[in-house]
């Protein structure tokens, strides 16, 4: 599994260094973080201002799901430490950014962007939909810059759909149907039975 991970990372990376326009564009998408951030409080706002809330509860949830996944992260990352593409590979693996060499799975990135997708998907899905394209290309972008093998992308993703549920089922249990939802999420994650 190690070395297909490897060959993966090595067909996407090889690219990196001989392309301006491409290695631009991989290093802008790769270290989005603040626009996204940026992009989830503009929810938020515009949720409260136009009196929508579906919108400003999808940005919260969609927050804490992003704080789930990446305290998952934390955790997994604690249990098993593995090197990044570039000081394993250093030969091999084209590094285009500036990057500590810390642990490389699972992405930070990568569950971030998956917990904010999945929270906002249940709540308002077309923007849940454009956050899982976003968050399939700042993946990439990763891979292509040298930061991290698929693998760890796939495993920060794994932990970002994880902590965005959680987080739904969480605001489920306090909104108790105040908020209408996708008949998905019912079928789901389904309310905790009430006490009588």
């Amino acid at each position: 599994m190690a070395n297909l991970d490897f060959r993966l990372e090595h067909d996407l990376n090889r690219y990196a260094g001989h392309h301006h326009t491409l290695d631009s564009l991989a290093k802008h998408v790769a270290e989005s973080q603040v626009e996204v951030a940026v992009a989830v409080v503009v929810v938020i706002a515009a949720g409260i201002l136009l009196r929508r809330p579906n919108v400003w509860i999808g940005g919260l949830v969609a927050l804490g799901g992003a704080a789930l996944g990446l305290l998952g992260n934390v955790i997994v990352s604690h249990i098993w430490f593995r090197d990044r593409p570039f000081v394993a590979h250093p030969g091999s693996v084209h590094l285009i950014v500036h990057h500590p060499a810390d642990a490389s799975f699972p992405s930070d990135h990568s569950a971030a962007l998956a917990g904010i997708a999945v929270g906002l998907l249940a709540f308002v899905w077309w923007l849940g939909a454009i956050a899982i394209v976003w968050a399939l290309a700042v993946g990439l972008a990763r891979v292509y810059v040298g930061e991290h093998y698929p693998g760890d992308v796939l495993g920060g993703y794994a932990l970002g759909i994880l902590g965005g549920l959680v987080a739904i089922w969480v605001a489920r249990q306090i909104l108790a149907r105040r908020v209408p939802l996708p008949a998905f999420v019912d079928r789901l994650l389904p309310m905790a039975p009430t006490r009588r």
